[in-house]
C-alpha cells in the first residue's frame, strides 16, 4: 500500500527527465531519451496492468492446488506424515510411545 505512490512518482519523474533530455541538440542523445522515457512509461503501465493480473491468477492457482492437495491427503490411507491422515491420526500408531520419529 505504501509502495504504490512511490513507484508512481518515481516513474513519472524519470519519464519527465528523459523526455526533457530529448530536447537536446545531439540527435543520438535525443533519440535515446525519447526511447528511455517511453520505456519507463510502458514499463509502469505494464506493472499496473499485466503484472497485477498475472500475479492474482498465479496466487489463485496456488491456493487451488493447496486446497486440492489437502483434500487428496485426507482421502488417502497413507501419507508422508502420519498425522495428516484422519485414519492414521485416530489409530494407536500415532499416539504410541514407540513412535519416536513423531517427536523428533
Amino acid at each position: 500500500r505504501l509502495a504504490g505512490p512511490s513507484i508512481t512518482v518515481t516513474s513519472i519523474t524519470d519519464a519527465a527527465a528523459f523526455f526533457a533530455g530529448s530536447f537536446g541538440r545531439i540527435p543520438d542523445i535525443s533519440n535515446f531519451n525519447k526511447f528511455a522515457g517511453t520505456t519507463v512509461l510502458v514499463d509502469f503501465l505494464a506493472q499496473l496492468t499485466f503484472f497485477v493480473a498475472l500475479f492474482t491468477l498465479d496466487q489463485r492457482a496456488r491456493l487451488g492446488r493447496k486446497v486440492k492437495a489437502i483434500e487428496s491427503k485426507r482421502n488417502e490411507s497413507t501419507n508422508c506424515c502420519c498425522c495428516l491422515s484422519e485414519k492414521y491420526f485416530s489409530s494407536s500408531k500415532c499416539r504410541s510411545n514407540d513412535n519416536k520419529s513423531m517427536r523428533e
